[in-house]
């Protein structure tokens, strides 16, 4: 995981301002997917902190890892999102991760997608 070429670990850092979207490695790829980070701008809160992984699709919606290496087109990225770190300033580090599964789940589920119109 995280190799070159494979799903690349993600975090999403929001606020109401701007996002900005970093590898593990601290690699800012913002620029790479503007369209998660469309998506992302349209959460309904003050500040978040997600961790997920960037996976790039085929037509048919299966990830083809060359994809991210090669990333011609990012409509085909998607944001995995699996964890929910901070929501509005609150550290949730040290709730249950099914608590944070919760929020997070109800956070994306108003989110607006972001393709482009």
């Amino acid at each position: 995981m995280g190799g070159m070429g494979r799903a690349r670990r993600c975090i999403g850092l929001c606020d109401r301002a701007a996002v900005r979207l970093f590898t593990r490695n601290g690699h800012d790829w913002t620029g790479r997917f503007p369209l998660i980070a469309r998506a992302a701008l349209s959460l309904k809160t003050a500040s978040c902190l997600i961790d997920g992984e960037a996976i790039a699709c085929d037509g048919d919606g299966l990830p083809v890892f060359d994809r991210l290496r090669y990333w011609r087109d990012d409509r085909r990225v998607f944001l995995y999102a699996f964890d929910l770190i901070e929501l509005d300033g609150e550290d949730l580090r040290h709730e249950p991760i099914e608590r944070r599964r919760a929020a997070l789940a109800k956070l994306i589920r108003r989110a607006k997608t972001g393709r482009r119109e």
